[in-house]
Protein backbone atom coordinates (compact mmCIF):
# COMPACT_ATOMS: atom_id res chain seq x y z
CA UNK A 1 0.00 0.00 0.00
CA UNK A 2 1.59 3.40 -0.72
CA UNK A 3 3.22 5.07 2.07
CA UNK A 4 1.11 7.80 2.69
CA UNK A 5 2.16 8.64 6.13
CA UNK A 6 6.19 8.22 5.98
CA UNK A 7 5.85 10.76 3.08
CA UNK A 8 2.93 13.40 3.61
CA UNK A 9 3.19 13.59 7.56
CA UNK A 10 0.17 11.52 9.01
CA UNK A 11 0.42 9.39 12.06
CA UNK A 12 -1.11 5.94 11.82
CA UNK A 13 -3.48 6.46 14.49
CA UNK A 14 -7.33 7.02 14.69
CA UNK A 15 -7.92 10.78 15.54
CA UNK A 16 -10.36 12.84 17.46
CA UNK A 17 -10.86 14.66 14.50
CA UNK A 18 -10.70 19.16 14.09
CA UNK A 19 -12.96 18.64 11.73
CA UNK A 20 -15.72 18.73 14.64
CA UNK A 21 -13.88 21.59 16.51
CA UNK A 22 -13.33 23.81 13.82
CA UNK A 23 -17.25 23.68 12.74
CA UNK A 24 -18.26 24.20 16.02
CA UNK A 25 -15.80 27.30 16.40
CA UNK A 26 -17.48 28.32 13.02
CA UNK A 27 -20.44 27.97 14.23
CA UNK A 28 -20.28 29.76 16.74
CA UNK A 29 -18.45 33.06 15.45
CA UNK A 30 -21.37 32.75 12.58
CA UNK A 31 -24.09 32.81 15.49
CA UNK A 32 -22.63 35.74 17.25
CA UNK A 33 -22.08 37.74 14.21
CA UNK A 34 -25.76 37.15 12.78
CA UNK A 35 -26.83 37.97 16.39
CA UNK A 36 -25.40 41.28 16.22
CA UNK A 37 -26.53 42.42 12.22
CA UNK A 38 -29.77 43.27 14.54
CA UNK A 39 -28.41 45.32 16.60
CA UNK A 40 -26.32 46.79 14.39
CA UNK A 41 -28.69 47.98 11.52
CA UNK A 42 -29.76 51.46 13.39
CA UNK A 43 -26.66 52.15 13.94
CA UNK A 44 -25.34 52.17 10.23
CA UNK A 45 -27.33 54.85 8.45
CA UNK A 46 -24.61 57.16 8.27
CA UNK A 47 -21.77 54.70 7.36
CA UNK A 48 -19.83 55.73 4.46
CA UNK A 49 -20.65 53.10 1.54
CA UNK A 50 -17.77 53.34 -1.39
CA UNK A 51 -17.01 50.51 -3.73
CA UNK A 52 -13.26 49.66 -3.14
CA UNK A 53 -10.88 47.14 -5.26
CA UNK A 54 -8.11 45.92 -3.32
CA UNK A 55 -4.49 44.75 -3.20
CA UNK A 56 -4.00 42.35 -0.37
CA UNK A 57 -1.06 40.09 1.05
CA UNK A 58 -0.74 38.45 4.25
CA UNK A 59 0.14 35.11 5.84
CA UNK A 60 -1.78 31.59 6.20
CA UNK A 61 -1.71 29.21 9.35
CA UNK A 62 -2.96 26.07 7.68
CA UNK A 63 -3.02 22.18 8.24
CA UNK A 64 -5.90 19.13 7.10
CA UNK A 65 -8.62 17.57 9.91
CA UNK A 66 -8.50 13.50 8.94
CA UNK A 67 -11.13 11.34 10.10
CA UNK A 68 -8.84 8.04 10.14
CA UNK A 69 -5.69 9.51 11.18
CA UNK A 70 -4.15 11.82 13.47
CA UNK A 71 -3.90 15.21 11.93
CA UNK A 72 -0.29 16.65 10.89
CA UNK A 73 1.20 19.77 12.47
CA UNK A 74 0.28 23.23 10.95
CA UNK A 75 2.40 25.24 8.66
CA UNK A 76 3.01 29.44 8.05
CA UNK A 77 2.13 29.96 3.77
CA UNK A 78 2.15 33.25 2.15
CA UNK A 79 -1.05 34.97 0.45
CA UNK A 80 -1.87 37.07 -2.05
CA UNK A 81 -4.29 38.49 -4.70
CA UNK A 82 -7.06 41.21 -5.31
CA UNK A 83 -10.53 41.77 -4.23
CA UNK A 84 -13.37 44.27 -4.78
CA UNK A 85 -16.20 44.67 -2.41
CA UNK A 86 -19.47 45.98 -3.48
CA UNK A 87 -21.78 47.44 -1.46
CA UNK A 88 -25.55 46.24 -2.53
CA UNK A 89 -27.60 49.40 0.29
CA UNK A 90 -26.89 51.80 1.59
CA UNK A 91 -27.33 49.94 5.27
CA UNK A 92 -23.64 48.45 4.44
CA UNK A 93 -24.69 45.14 3.20
CA UNK A 94 -22.01 43.92 0.67
CA UNK A 95 -20.41 41.10 -1.35
CA UNK A 96 -16.83 41.06 -2.14
CA UNK A 97 -15.10 38.49 -4.86
CA UNK A 98 -11.64 37.66 -4.79
CA UNK A 99 -8.53 35.81 -6.68
CA UNK A 100 -5.70 35.26 -4.64
CA UNK A 101 -2.34 32.76 -4.44
CA UNK A 102 -2.67 30.76 -1.07
CA UNK A 103 0.53 28.57 0.41
CA UNK A 104 -1.84 26.18 2.39
CA UNK A 105 -1.27 22.29 3.43
CA UNK A 106 0.75 21.37 6.56
CA UNK A 107 4.30 20.67 7.88
CA UNK A 108 6.17 18.17 5.08
CA UNK A 109 3.42 19.01 2.39
CA UNK A 110 2.77 22.64 0.97
CA UNK A 111 -0.46 23.10 -1.24
CA UNK A 112 -0.35 25.55 -3.61
CA UNK A 113 -3.79 26.84 -4.58
CA UNK A 114 -5.23 29.65 -6.46
CA UNK A 115 -8.57 30.38 -4.40
CA UNK A 116 -11.93 32.52 -5.76
CA UNK A 117 -13.44 33.21 -2.63
CA UNK A 118 -16.76 35.21 -2.85
CA UNK A 119 -17.76 37.10 0.60
CA UNK A 120 -21.06 38.71 1.58
CA UNK A 121 -20.87 40.81 4.55
CA UNK A 122 -22.38 43.66 6.61
CA UNK A 123 -20.12 47.08 7.96
CA UNK A 124 -20.87 47.13 11.74
CA UNK A 125 -19.78 50.47 11.91
CA UNK A 126 -17.14 52.58 9.69
CA UNK A 127 -14.27 50.93 10.73
CA UNK A 128 -15.08 47.24 11.17
CA UNK A 129 -17.16 44.48 9.08
CA UNK A 130 -18.27 40.88 9.62
CA UNK A 131 -18.24 38.21 6.52
CA UNK A 132 -19.31 34.93 5.52
CA UNK A 133 -18.66 33.09 2.19
CA UNK A 134 -18.01 30.05 0.09
CA UNK A 135 -14.60 29.41 -1.88
CA UNK A 136 -13.26 27.29 -4.33
CA UNK A 137 -9.55 26.34 -4.35
CA UNK A 138 -8.17 25.31 -7.66
CA UNK A 139 -4.26 23.00 -6.69
CA UNK A 140 -1.41 24.63 -8.67
CA UNK A 141 1.78 22.95 -7.02
CA UNK A 142 3.57 21.96 -4.36
CA UNK A 143 5.96 19.71 -2.82
CA UNK A 144 6.04 15.81 -3.15
CA UNK A 145 3.89 15.81 -6.45
CA UNK A 146 0.51 16.44 -4.51
CA UNK A 147 -1.65 16.22 -7.51
CA UNK A 148 -0.44 12.56 -7.68
CA UNK A 149 -2.63 12.19 -4.27
CA UNK A 150 -4.40 15.62 -3.51
CA UNK A 151 -7.67 16.30 -5.69
CA UNK A 152 -7.33 19.92 -7.38
CA UNK A 153 -10.75 21.13 -6.83
CA UNK A 154 -10.87 22.33 -3.19
CA UNK A 155 -14.12 23.71 -1.64
CA UNK A 156 -14.62 25.68 1.90
CA UNK A 157 -16.67 27.53 4.43
CA UNK A 158 -15.25 31.48 5.34
CA UNK A 159 -16.19 33.24 8.02
CA UNK A 160 -14.11 36.39 8.55
CA UNK A 161 -13.50 39.91 10.43
CA UNK A 162 -12.06 43.39 8.56
CA UNK A 163 -10.89 46.67 10.23
CA UNK A 164 -10.74 49.62 8.74
CA UNK A 165 -7.69 51.77 11.07
CA UNK A 166 -7.41 54.10 7.92
CA UNK A 167 -9.04 54.59 4.50
CA UNK A 168 -6.37 53.95 2.57
CA UNK A 169 -5.45 50.28 4.53
CA UNK A 170 -7.80 47.20 5.46
CA UNK A 171 -6.61 44.81 8.41
CA UNK A 172 -8.41 41.35 8.01
CA UNK A 173 -8.86 38.00 9.79
CA UNK A 174 -10.52 34.72 7.72
CA UNK A 175 -10.83 31.73 8.99
CA UNK A 176 -11.42 28.54 6.40
CA UNK A 177 -12.83 25.30 6.70
CA UNK A 178 -12.65 22.73 4.09
CA UNK A 179 -16.27 20.77 2.92
CA UNK A 180 -14.63 18.59 0.27
CA UNK A 181 -12.29 15.67 0.97
CA UNK A 182 -9.12 16.48 -1.25
CA UNK A 183 -7.96 12.83 -1.13
CA UNK A 184 -7.89 12.06 -5.21
CA UNK A 185 -8.02 8.29 -4.47
CA UNK A 186 -9.15 7.20 -1.24
CA UNK A 187 -9.92 3.91 -1.96
CA UNK A 188 -6.24 3.11 -2.65
CA UNK A 189 -4.50 4.70 0.42
CA UNK A 190 -4.78 4.66 4.18
CA UNK A 191 -5.77 8.05 4.79
CA UNK A 192 -9.10 8.11 3.65
CA UNK A 193 -10.09 11.80 4.16
CA UNK A 194 -8.92 14.90 4.88
CA UNK A 195 -10.04 18.74 4.66
CA UNK A 196 -8.20 21.70 4.81
CA UNK A 197 -8.40 24.17 7.22
CA UNK A 198 -6.62 27.58 7.82
CA UNK A 199 -6.35 31.01 9.74
CA UNK A 200 -5.73 33.69 7.51
CA UNK A 201 -4.12 37.25 8.66
CA UNK A 202 -4.06 39.67 6.00
CA UNK A 203 -3.28 43.71 4.89
CA UNK A 204 -5.18 44.72 2.04
CA UNK A 205 -4.54 48.13 0.10
CA UNK A 206 -7.41 50.00 -1.66
CA UNK A 207 -6.14 51.18 -5.12
CA UNK A 208 -9.71 52.53 -5.80
CA UNK A 209 -12.70 53.96 -4.39
CA UNK A 210 -16.04 54.15 -6.43
CA UNK A 211 -19.07 56.29 -4.88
Amino acid sequence: MYNFYTRYGFDEVILYPYIVLMTKWLVLVLMLGLGCLAQAQALVRGIATQNKLSVAAGLNYASVSSINSSNPDGTLGLSAGIAYKYYLNELGWFVKPGLFYSQEGWVRQRLDYLNLPVLVGFDFTDDFNFNIGLQYGFLVGGLNDPANVIDRNNFAFLVGFEFYPIEAFDVGLRFANGVHNIIKEPDQLVVKDARTYSIQFYFAFNIGNKK
